[in-house]
């Protein structure tokens, strides 16, 4: 098995206190290759940018954020 090189459990995003995604759950192994889709607005950008920590909003319950 690979090592993971992203894991975010039960993470809830929040911005100027509205939760903008709630309870992601997501593994990203090393040397794989993902497709993220959805229609415009469902939080895809926002998603990304948590991944590399762009954005200001709060993290938890589990969230160690730390810039790759």
């Amino acid at each position: 098995m690979q090592d993971l090189i992203i894991n975010y459990q039960n993470i809830d995003i929040l911005q100027d206190d509205y939760i903008i995604l709630k309870n992601i759950n997501f593994q990203l192994a090393e040397n794989r290759f993902i497709f993220l889709t959805g229609i415009v607005g469902s939080g895809k950008s926002t998603f990304l940018k948590s991944l590399y920590a762009s954005t200001t909003g709060q993290f938890g319950p589990h969230a160690n954020r730390q810039p790759l």
